[in-house]
């Protein structure tokens, strides 16, 4: 299989998946070759699309973490690593409950997952502890 850019026929480039396998007679000699061609351009630009918001999220300079519906991290970007002290590593599968600072009610956490579990956006701000113990902000 082959992926390529190529024309249209009125020169619009698109990309395409070419596929091609060898036709054989009744005795297994071959006599031509069958070829699919499928135009993949929205695939690619999905792809495309897909690498630019990765690198959006790497590079951000606001800390990123997204967890799993049980709560627990699956990813977390570079400017999570410099803020909090914790590598990937050390955070995936564990619940963000490992920054907690313990400097808000249980009422306020239990409000804050409430409405990220009721599909609305929490917005706030409250303290976290670093891996070192020092405090911050979110």
């Amino acid at each position: 299989m082959l992926e390529l850019q190529t024309l249209k026929k009125y020169g619009t480039p698109i990309w395409v998946e070419v596929k091609v396998s060898p036709s054989t007679d009744v005795n297994g000699k071959p006599v031509g070759v069958l070829g699919v061609t499928r135009d993949i351009s929205k695939r690619r630009a999905a792809q495309e699309m897909l690498r630019k918001l990765s690198r959006a999220v790497i590079q951000s300079p606001n800390s990123i973490s997204i967890t799993d519906v049980e709560g627990n991290f699956e990813y977390v970007n570079p400017q999570f690593s410099n803020l909090t002290g914790y590598t990937p590593e050390e955070v995936f599968g564990k619940n963000p409950l490992i920054l907690k600072s313990g400097k808000q009610p249980r009422l306020f956490y239990q409000q804050l997952w409430e409405t990220i579990l009721a599909g609305n956006d929490w917005h706030g701000e409250f303290q976290n502890r670093k891996k070192n113990g020092d405090l911050y902000w979110v």
